[in-house]
């Protein structure tokens, strides 16, 4: 089966399900065994209650975002589509950020503020309350969160933040992806960091709703070649 392919001009062809030895293979390796991460975890997604506490409700509904983030990442890259799966990176791992940070650091006023619809907000299209910047809920989660919930989203901003900004402001980075784009290690990598925040965010979305995820471990030890390794 092939992996990637220039057809009549076209930059590249849809990845096949199979891979094998050659350009692309390191990819090819980590969808394949993403879609059996994916077939392992997003089952737990399915019976969990509907939430009505507001706290819980805006933490819950940020972590649906990073489920859908990583699985539109995972469906573009298997078209080809990287520049669009890259631009996704950050988005993703904001919306991750903001979960654990409204469950565990969000004051009252704030989530009360953030569900109040007001009257600039539709005339403008703006937000009901902004948050604080995405290093300083990093800062607050590392103040009460366990080090192995913090550090990984401290190394991932720290080593990829600038990247992050380029892609989604169409930067120097996303011009240099769609003329070279046979940067299989990098997409490889961006989507083994994509499934560890689909993996803390399925177990906080879990928490949000008052279930115990102790599969989430066993999921995470059978399909190591889905995830990176630990810091």
């Amino acid at each position: 089966m092939r992996a990637w392919c220039r057809v009549f001009g076209a930059r590249r062809c849809a990845v096949s399900s199979q891979a094998q030895a050659g350009p692309g293979s390191s990819l090819l390796l980590v969808l394949d065994a993403t879609e059996r991460l994916h077939g392992s975890i997003l089952p737990l997604w399915e019976d969990l209650p509907a939430i009505s506490e507001r706290r819980a409700f805006i933490a819950h509904s940020f972590c649906r975002i990073v489920r859908d983030d990583v699985r539109a990442q995972y469906a573009l890259l298997r078209l080809g589509l990287d520049v669009p799966a890259l631009t996704l990176v950050r988005p993703c791992f904001e919306a991750l950020v903001r979960a654990i940070w409204v469950k565990e650091g969000a004051k009252e006023e704030w989530v009360a503020a953030f569900l109040t619809l007001t009257a600039e907000a539709i005339s403008s299209s703006g937000e009901t309350q902004m948050g604080p910047s995405v290093g300083r809920m990093l800062e607050e989660i590392s103040n009460r969160c366990p080090e192995f919930v913090w550090r990984p989203l401290r190394m991932l901003k720290d080593e990829t933040w600038r990247a992050m900004n380029s892609y989604v402001h169409g930067g120097i980075r996303a011009i240099g992806q769609v003329n070279s784009p046979e940067n299989w290690d990098q997409l490889a990598s961006a989507m083994l960091n994509a499934n560890m925040m689909l993996v803390i965010a399925t177990n906080l979305a879990r928490m949000t709703s008052g279930m115990r995820s102790p599969e989430i471990a066993a999921i995470q030890r059978n399909h190591p070649g889905a995830l990176p390794p630990p810091p």
